[in-house]
């Protein structure tokens, strides 16, 4: 559960090769990963009369990215940026106000889960974001840097060590998950499982179920009843770049409701003033 920064940014570089590679995200942006890196470390404090909370935008780029969908979306809001459009930042913000404090509710059980992977020899507020990345880790900053204020202890060194497992396993991964890279699985599981297979959808995020849904079912279905993993009906797919909703696009709805809600509280307000002063003169009469 620490994220490390280099990892992230390998991601990120993963993503800007097929920016390059797809015709409609190239044309707007010479380099995906600059882009990316140009916005992170140069983010305006706000849009209109919508304050930009740079962390929060960061927190919600890294949560969003686990899903290539959603990752469409953080680019396009990235690339608006950089051409002079902040609003799709102020969408990504709002993502981190209704979903951050909702889902890490239970500290305490967070913590006691993943704690295992906490060093406390390491300086997380300096180590998860270097000065020359493109996002820094900032989840792992959240979570590690201190902002908590958690107390944490280190896990005895036995607990750090995978068991080895000769149970036919299938792991199932995408080539571009931001918060499980595919490598993980590969470097750090497989080798301990003598009867592992791994299986990795390309251009694929987090949302693997979602993903060739006929070829998900053949993958598992043949797995479960023979123990022989097939994959023969995934067909490559690129990824899809066109943002659906666009983040600015939803930012200046936002801005519509917004003022909606002052126009008619406006004119309501006016309304009650108008007939308390009618009421007051007919008095007067």
């Amino acid at each position: 559960m620490v994220f490390e920064p280099e990892t992230i940014d390998a991601q990120l570089e993963y993503y800007a090769r097929l920016c390059a590679e797809d015709d409609l995200c190239s044309a707007r942006t010479s380099g995906l990963a600059a882009t990316m890196r140009n916005v992170t470390r140069n983010m305006p404090d706000h849009w209109l009369f919508f304050p930009i909370d740079s962390g929060k935008v960061r927190v919600a780029t890294f949560l969003l990215l686990k899903r290539t969908g959603n990752a469409a979306m953080v680019f396009d809001a990235y690339i608006a940026a950089e051409q002079g459009d902040p609003s799709g930042l102020v969408s990504l913000q709002l993502l981190y106000d209704i979903e951050v404090p909702i889902s890490w509710v239970a500290w305490g059980d967070f913590y006691a889960k993943s704690g295992i992977d906490y060093d406390p020899s390491r300086d997380y507020a300096a180590e998860m974001d270097p000065p020359d990345s493109i996002l820094g880790s900032p989840l792992s900053l959240l979570f590690w840097g201190g902002a908590l204020g958690w107390p944490m202890t280190s896990v005895p060194a036995e607990f750090h060590q995978v068991h080895p497992s000769d149970v036919q396993t299938l792991l199932v991964t995408g080539s571009i998950d931001a918060r499980f890279p595919a490598e993980f699985a590969t470097e750090e599981l497989l080798p301990y499982l003598t009867n592992g297979k791994q299986v990795v959808v390309a251009e694929a995020g987090h949302e693997l179920l979602d993903v060739q849904p006929e070829a998900v079912e053949r993958l598992l279905a043949s797995f479960y009843d023979t123990g022989v993993a097939d994959d023969s009906l995934y067909t490559y797919v690129p990824m899809n770049f066109q943002a659906s909703p666009s983040a600015p696009t939803l930012a200046k709805i936002m801005l519509g409701i917004a003022l909606l809600i002052i126009a008619a509280v406006t004119a309501a307000a006016w309304l009650i003033i108008r007939r308390a002063q009618r009421r007051r003169t007919r008095r007067q009469l």
